[in-house]
Formats: structure tokens, C-alpha cells, sequence
């Protein structure tokens, strides 16, 4: 067992800090963000979203979304629609720019999932993404003091 202290949080951070100083130049190279790819994900697998669902799915307050899909507005890759169950609302969809700018990085991004489960394997790769899931579950919603 790892005697660090906050071991999950330090497996966990120094993953992540690898996978991004990975996968980083490739979203630079896109002119993006990780929160672009992130927000772009989000909307391509959840489909058409409000902006108030997109910010849910996010863990953000509404106006940070709604500044940085201005952003992805911007670029070519997320618009704003009317939304067809509600003529004074709008929703927000991938562009078939952003869609295929996805799918490149997303090829990317898969390359660095591949090597993981052929290191860990099918089954810790599935008992990780497990974890993962229970993990997020369990600490969604959960009001911590920062005292």
C-alpha cells in the first residue's frame, strides 16, 4: 500500500497531469482548451443540451458557461438553437466543425486509453473506470467546508 498521504488524490492527480502533458500539444495544435474539448464532449455524447444542463454537466455556474460557449461560438464549433420544446429557450448543439474536429482528437485521445489498457489490462481497466464512476457518485453533491 502507498504510504503518501491522500494516496487516491495523488494516483489520481499525477494520472491526469500525465494524460494532459500528453494530449495538450494535440489540443494546442486545434487551437483549443482542455474545458473546449471537455464542453464539446459533453455536448456530441449527451446531444443537444440547455445551457443550464451543459453547466449542470460541467460542475460550473451558468455564466461560465455561457462565456466559454460564446468561445466555442466563436470558433466554428458549438451553436445556439431554438429549442424545439420551448420556442423561448435555446439549445446548444456541435457544428459538423466541431464534430469533426472531435472525432480527430478523439483518435488522439484513444491512443492514450489503448496504451492504459494494455498496461493495466481488460479488467483493471474496467474495475478503474468502475471506480472512477462509484467514486464521482459517491462525492457528487457533497458540501465540504474549506475550514
Amino acid at each position: 500500500m502507498d504510504e503518501r498521504i491522500l494516496p487516491i488524490t495523488f494516483a489520481l492527480n499525477t494520472l491526469l497531469d500525465i494524460m494532459n502533458e500528453k494530449f495538450t500539444p494535440c489540443l494546442v495544435k486545434e487551437d483549443l482548451h482542455i474545458s473546449h474539448f471537455t464542453m464539446l464532449w459533453i455536448v456530441i455524447e449527451e446531444g443537444p443540451l440547455k445551457v443550464g444542463q451543459l453547466s449542470a454537466y460541467q460542475g460550473c455556474v451558468k455564466s461560465n458557461t455561457t462565456y466559454l460557449l460564446k468561445k466555442m461560438e466563436e470558433k466554428g464549433l458549438l451553436e445556439r438553437i431554438a429549442n424545439p420544446e420551448d420556442r423561448r429557450g435555446k439549445i446548444v448543439r456541435a457544428t459538423q466543425k466541431g464534430i469533426q474536429k472531435f472525432k480527430r482528437l478523439q483518435k488522439i485521445a484513444q491512443k492514450l486509453e489503448d496504451r492504459l489498457q494494455e498496461v493495466w489490462g481488460k479488467e483493471s481497466s474496467e474495475l478503474f473506470v468502475h471506480l472512477n464512476t462509484i467514486g464521482a457518485k459517491a462525492l457528487e453533491g457533497k458540501k465540504i467546508t474549506c475550514e
